[in-house]
């Protein structure tokens, strides 16, 4: 089902565990919906990647699974939490926490902040940004749709869809922002904005 035709009502997941309320966003990679975990009732926000397909798409699987495993594996206030992926009608999606809120970009056309105000939000980017680096992560999509910005007034950083690690499991070195190239070399690809 494309993320498109997602309609408030849906059940999706494991014996319909999401109720689907609106859609809140769509990005580059998916769409992103306020929805209802009816099991453990609770809102969270359901990220439906773009790849569909009936018969399911394995990289778009391996993607929600990486974004998921790096965001999770974080752990902290000013990164958003990950529950759960899962698979609906050959649609792949990522349970999130959903953030009482608006984007940075948003609050930023409404608003002109103070300085103190600009300088404690540039500072909690920077706290979730050193969490992530040293977990030896980089985001590599950093910009004011991806920071997200509670009603309390607090950071907290979205979609690592383009998120890399910079060391391997064993400690090595990685390269990141590189993909294969022709003739079993390596080009540099540009991810994430580039205006960022």
């Amino acid at each position: 089902k494309p993320p498109s035709s997602v309609t408030a009502g849906e059940r999706w997941g494991e014996e319909g565990r999401y109720l689907i309320d609106r859609m809140l966003g769509r990005g580059g990679m998916g769409t992103v919906y306020a929805a209802t975990d009816t099991k453990l009732k609770r809102p969270v926000a359901l990220k439906v990647l773009d790849v569909a397909d009936t018969a399911g798409d394995a990289a778009s699987d391996a993607r929600a699974l990486r974004e998921a495993q790096v965001a999770a594996s974080v752990g902290h206030e000013r990164i958003a939490r990950i529950y759960d992926t899962g698979q609906h009608q050959g649609a792949t999606f990522v349970s999130m926490e959903y953030i009482h809120g608006t984007t940075l970009r948003q609050w930023m056309a409404e608003r002109k902040g103070s300085c103190g105000e600009i300088l404690r939000i540039a500072m909690q980017v920077a706290e979730g940004l050193a969490a992530l680096h040293a977990r030896q992560i980089v985001h590599r999509d950093l910009k004011p749709e991806n920071v997200m910005m509670t009603t309390d007034g607090d950071v907290k950083l979205v979609d690592f869809g383009l998120a890399r690690r910079t060391a391997s499991q064993d400690g090595e070195a990685s390269a990141v922002g590189l993909e294969s190239g022709y003739a079993g070399g390596s080009v540099a690809r540009a991810a994430g904005t580039p205006g960022y």
